[in-house]
């Protein structure tokens, strides 16, 4: 499935199964296993999708779209990231005249999609949040511009589908929810 994203699809892949090393400087960026939007990732298509602006501004919107959604509901938390990636996100400062600015960023080229980045990562761990012991282990994430929008979890054929759907998908969202 990941050599299909990488020859077909074009996208960039990388296996991560201990051999990830965390750090800014990492394989993927993240300072923890915690973390699953890939800031080293979104950070610079931020700035090329919307340039010229202040440095702060970038920052301001990358702390939107990775800011813990733990009080809402799958439901919800995933409706307000959906907003964030269609609309764009808003931010407010102050330009060099002291004019008050509110552009929204865009975080996705829906217009021009060979401008966004794509990566598939096979076997990146994943620790639960808010001092949860649990460490997962999704098969295949994609990422486009370092946001986690692709969640594959494989089986073989033999193993019955509702026995991994319980197994897995339901496990993973109890364990790693913010995933």
């Amino acid at each position: 499935t990941a050599e299909y994203f990488e020859n077909t699809l074009e996208w960039r892949s990388i296996y991560a199964y201990n051999s990830e090393k965390l750090g800014e400087d990492g394989t993927l960026g993240r300072k923890n296993e915690h973390e699953i939007v890939l800031t080293k990732f979104l950070l610079p298509k931020l700035k090329e999708l919307n340039p010229s602006l202040p440095e702060k501004v970038y920052q301001e919107a990358v702390d939107q779209l990775t800011a813990s959604n733990a009080s809402k509901t799958l439901l919800n938390a995933n409706r307000d990231l959906y907003d964030l990636i269609r609309d764009g996100v808003r931010v407010e400062y102050k330009a060099d005249d002291g004019t008050p600015r509110t552009p929204r960023l865009k975080v996705i080229d829906f217009d021009n999609p060979d401008n966004n980045d794509f990566l598939v990562v096979r076997e990146m761990w994943v620790k639960g949040i808010n001092g949860s012991p649990y460490r997962k282990r999704p098969d295949i994430m994609g990422f486009v511009n370092g946001l986690p929008l692709l969640f594959i979890e494989l089986k073989k054929s033999t193993k019955n589908v509702k026995t991994a759907y319980e197994q897995n998908l339901k496990d993973y969202l109890d364990t790693i929810p913010h995933l």
